[in-house]
């Protein structure tokens, strides 16, 4: 294993592939590798795109917050990921808050 959350990790090799996510909360984060292999991700909160993210790097690292937002109040909120290119989308977790977000 390589450090991921739980020792586990979701991952998908074809650009267009997406994983959606449907939550109750305060805030959310988005944990994954980066990786010289790792390509771009368009991440869309609520429907709407709010950043796209390229998780190539010069050496893995695990465990890292590509994403993160948050509201003043908890309600459903939906987060989806779409592979844009490179070799490789990883997903190592989704990590909902319930409270402020800490620095």
């Amino acid at each position: 294993h390589l450090g991921e959350w739980a020792d586990t990790i979701h991952h998908t090799g074809k650009d267009g592939d997406s994983v959606t996510y449907a939550f109750t909360g305060k805030g959310i984060e988005v944990l994954t590798d980066l990786n010289p292999d790792e390509g771009s991700v368009d991440i869309f909160m609520d429907e709407t795109l709010a950043k796209t993210i390229d998780c190539k790097s010069v050496a893995r690292q695990v465990q890292q917050v590509i994403f993160q937002q948050q509201w003043p109040e908890e309600r459903l909120h939906e987060i989806k990921l779409v592979k844009r290119g490179g070799s490789f989308m990883l997903l190592d977790a989704f990590r909902v808050r319930h409270s402020d977000l800490q620095d």
